[in-house]
């Protein structure tokens, strides 16, 4: 995945820890709704692209510009 990918996956995971902590996330079942809050897996996933993304910024590569003034 791309940085900008993971900084959008990273606010949408964000966003439903969210809602997650407001109310809880609801199923449709045979039975009725359930309410089943899964913060846990949520939060795991933000630790993945937390990781990713900590790639990106320790693995960023110095670009240094050589300026050369050639013959004339």
């Amino acid at each position: 995945m791309t940085k900008e990918e993971l900084l959008k996956r990273k606010e949408s995971i964000e966003q439903a820890i969210q809602n997650v902590l407001e109310a809880g996330e609801e199923f449709q079942t045979r039975n009725g709704r359930v309410k089943q809050a899964s913060l846990s897996s949520l939060q795991a996933q933000l630790a993945s692209v937390e990781t990713q993304l900590s790639q990106y910024e320790g693995n960023m590569a110095t670009t240094e510009i050589f300026v050369y003034g050639g013959c004339r």
